[in-house]
């Protein structure tokens, strides 16, 4: 469950004690350029959408009235805009100076690679459509305990731009599943978010506010501040390159251990650091393994890790706060089936996520951990959709976040 925010968004889980529900989805949309696309259809439309969600989680659907079909109304709702909405618009004058300046994912006809010194590649199914489906001109994540809150949402979302026919504002152009474990593990069976922000350091690097911005824009325009951008990735994972990997290197791509998620002793053939977890405790996320948590061993190798390169305490002004959600789709090929990971992170700057990616001391050059010259998992590891997107706070009067885009007057 997520405390409710009187100024965010639902959907970030920064509170401490906040816990995401076990399913995740995300719509992409972009503007019907053969459509109405006049800034009071666009706002219609997308407010519609935004009443649409509110009824799921009171049970009801536009085509059962009268009908509740047992919701249990735990579906948080989050959107947010690309750059290319407010060019397409002719609307920069209120876009966010942060979206301006920061670069887009580069173009797959362009460039294999995400951005120009990552690691991390395209899939080749984005190469062959020649299109990343991350950079969309809207983002809309639903988050639930319920599977079939989230699915309902993405499919009355669908029923409603196809009622709308050739005055729909918006098309679809991706839609992607996934689901969070009991046990917090992720695809490759590593316990996920150890090292995450602590709550009290979250609103400082997620937020914009008069006092957490450089620029004068956000200190102009009142309706942005307490805003943050979202970045979202699809990475797909070669599951099978993994398990053909010996799990002492596996543990030292990743920088700890498989079964306890404690620091590695690197001093003593790389297995879990003495004195961890803290007697008494069952797992490193209870509060006496906090150390654990945030330990930094000066061995090259915890350097070169994925946990080492990633680390980000002590580097306040690049810090961003991630979440992570596994997904296991149908394929027509063998093995019959695609894994991998949903990657989100909220952070006050868009630049952040640039800076992590292309860094040699952080993530440029690999695609998770280990040497850029011996990467045991060069390719195993690609990217199935990117985008950065603007959130805007809620409003005062609870209408679409960021309805201030569609009105003339601002």
């Amino acid at each position: 469950m997520q405390k409710r925010s009187r100024l965010q968004q639902n959907g970030i889980y920064y509170h401490d004690g906040d816990v995401p529900g076990r399913s995740f989805a995300v719509m992409l949309l972009d503007l019907n350029l053969e459509g109405d696309i006049t800034l009071s259809n666009i706002r219609s439309q997308l407010s519609s959408l935004f009443r649409i969600y509110q009824n799921i989680n009171k049970g009801r659907i536009k085509d059962l009235p009268g009908i509740e079909f047992g919701s249990e109304g735990s579906l948080t709702y989050l959107i947010g805009y690309g750059k290319r909405l407010f060019q397409n618009l002719s609307r920069t004058e209120c876009m966010p100076e942060l979206l301006k300046i920061v670069s887009s994912f580069n173009d797959p006809k362009v460039s294999r690679f995400i951005w120009n010194d990552s690691g991390l590649e395209y899939s080749s199914n984005v190469i062959k459509r020649g299109k990343n489906n991350g950079d969309a001109d809207v983002i809309i994540q639903f988050i639930s305990d319920s599977e079939s809150e989230t699915k309902q949402a993405v499919f009355e979302t669908w029923k409603y731009l196809y009622d709308k026919k050739e005055k729909s504002s918006l098309n679809i152009v991706g839609y992607y599943t996934g689901y969070r474990r009991n046990d917090y593990r992720n695809v490759l069976d590593f316990l996920d978010g150890i090292s995450n922000l602590k709550s009290a350091d979250r609103k400082y690097a997620i937020f914009t506010d008069k006092g957490n911005n450089s620029n004068s824009f956000e200190k102009k325009v009142k309706w942005i501040s307490n805003s943050t951008f979202m970045c979202f990735m699809r990475f797909l994972i070669d599951i099978s390159r993994w398990r053909g990997t010996k799990i002492a290197l596996q543990q030292e791509i990743i920088g700890r251990h498989k079964y306890t998620g404690c620091p590695l002793d690197y001093e003593n053939t790389i297995s879990k650091l003495n004195g961890c977890p803290t007697k008494g405790s069952e797992s490193i996320f209870d509060r006496r393994n906090a150390k654990y948590r945030e330990y930094v061993s000066k061995d090259d190798r915890f350097k070169l890790s994925h946990i080492g390169r990633v680390r980000q305490a002590g580097n306040d002004q690049i810090r961003i706060f991630r979440q992570g959600y596994n997904f296991f789709d149908t394929s027509p090929v063998f093995p019959y089936f695609v894994s991998g990971l949903n990657f989100v992170s909220f952070q006050r700057n868009p630049c952040h996520i640039f800076t992590i990616l292309n860094s040699p001391v952080w993530m440029g050059g690999v695609n998770l951990g280990g040497s850029v010259k011996d990467n045991p998992l060069e390719g195993a590891i690609k990217v199935e959709s990117a985008g950065i997107y603007f959130i805007p706070p809620v409003n005062n009067k609870k209408k679409l976040p960021g309805i201030e885009i569609f009105l003339k007057n601002n």
